[in-house]
């Protein structure tokens, strides 16, 4: 196999990536390339064959600890760079473990109700209006409504709350943008002192909420200490709402370009087989990247210890071998065995959350405007690799 230089800011990979996926993938299963990070030392290795995803997800040569010292440098305050998302084990174990006591499925089984609720309350507020945008109207006030709700957060406050989870997200994803670290660090500053103040009153107010639940819980006498709190929580936000807007953007827009697809939900309703398939079919996350610890052998290369690879779930998601048609929409496609959440041990804490504010968030919005029409022809992407979503799509009711 000729091995190929990949270039994660080519232009084509922001309206489309599958095509270009497709043609590394065809070429060989691991590609050198561009460095996603400016500072980032070291040669970056892009990996787009789903085997090979998996098996380097789950491998232990591989860690997530050290990926970001070159942004670590230049604060000393903890970030989401120090969460559960970025750290290896026992530190990764710890508190993975801690924060699944409180996150669990059941606890998700039992917000579902409130999720209808929330849903029915942010259409409400589309109401009257003859044209409205499905991003900033819909996709974003939802699951920022739902992540606030469930952490006990005020709601008036989710606008900000945006504004500092889009600036943190920036500050993960592929980008040569000194600028964007500066502005997720300021981001961070602040989201930290906000949850400081908010974790004082929980502590002497506790309530029937997840942000409570996260400062109760404990194992053998071990509790989260409060900066790994505010830590967590900043993930939560982080992760649990940029990903899930991606989740119900990207799944109106596919369906909307499979006109049957969009009648079938409309009709029947979106099953959690059919969420998956959208989670597949344009993923959130296209990319989670890890540390070689040791030199590692890929496909038909091998990548040096302290090197960066970088596994493109996007492109494992559509790789032929293992998905029959992969860039045909099939909402009722089985197996399954996407890898939108990741995969080994960092993934997705979030997975049944996000699955079910998808499924709850189109469901009723198609019952509740059962003549959704999608205006844009060709929208408009936001700029990145690891994170693929819309920046708006006009809708008319």
């Amino acid at each position: 196999m000729t091995l190929l230089e990949f270039d994660p800011f080519e232009d084509t990979l922001r309206d489309n990536p599958y095509p270009t996926y497709r043609r590394y993938r065809e070429a060989g299963s691991v590609h050198p390339g561009r460095t996603g990070q400016p500072g980032r030392l070291g040669e970056t290795w892009y990996v787009f064959d789903y085997r090979v995803c998996v098996e380097g997800l789950k491998s232990p040569q591989f860690g997530r600890a050290g990926l970001y010292d070159h942004q670590r440098a230049n604060t000393t305050e903890p970030s989401v760079l120090d969460s559960i998302l970025l750290i290896d084990p026992p530190d990764h174990t710890r508190l993975r473990r801690l924060v699944s006591l409180a996150f669990t499925p059941r606890a998700v089984e039992r917000a579902l109700p409130r999720l209808e609720v929330l849903a029915h309350e942010v259409v409400d507020e589309l109401a009257g209006r003859p044209t409205w945008d499905v991003i900033g109207d819909f996709a974003f006030p939802f699951p920022v409504t739902v992540i606030s709700d469930l952490l006990g957060v005020p709601i008036e406050d989710r606008r900000q709350i945006r504004q500092w989870s889009r600036a943190l997200t920036a500050g993960i994803d592929v980008t040569q943008d000194p600028e964007t670290y500066r502005q997720a660090r300021d981001a961070n500053q602040a989201f930290r002192i906000y949850l400081r103040d908010i974790l004082r009153q929980r502590r002497t107010q506790p309530q029937d909420d997840l942000l409570t639940a996260l400062i109760q819980a404990q194992e053998a006498g071990d509790r989260l200490s409060e900066d790994e709190l505010i830590t967590m929580v900043t993930l939560l936000v982080v992760a649990g709402h940029e990903t899930t807007v991606n989740l119900i953007g990207n799944g109106l827009w596919a369906l909307w370009q499979h006109p049957a697809q969009w009648d079938h939900v409309r009709s029947a309703g979106l099953t959690e087989i059919g969420v998956d398939e959208l989670l597949r079919y344009d993923s959130s996350v296209q990319a989670t990247s890890r540390l070689a610890l040791s030199p590692v052998e890929m496909g038909d290369a091998v990548i040096p210890v302290g090197s960066v690879a970088i596994f493109l779930l996007g492109a494992a998601n559509h790789d032929p071998t293992v998905f029959v048609d992969p860039d045909d929409l099939n909402l009722a496609r089985m197996p399954n065995r996407h890898l939108a959440f990741g995969g080994g041990i960092h993934t997705c804490l979030g997975s049944a959350l996000a699955r079910a504010e998808g499924r709850v968030a189109i469901n009723t919005l198609f019952r509740r405007y059962p003549h959704l029409h999608l205006q844009e022809d060709a929208p408009t992407w936001r700029p990145g690799l690891a994170f693929r979503g819309l920046e708006s799509v006009q809708a008319t009711t």
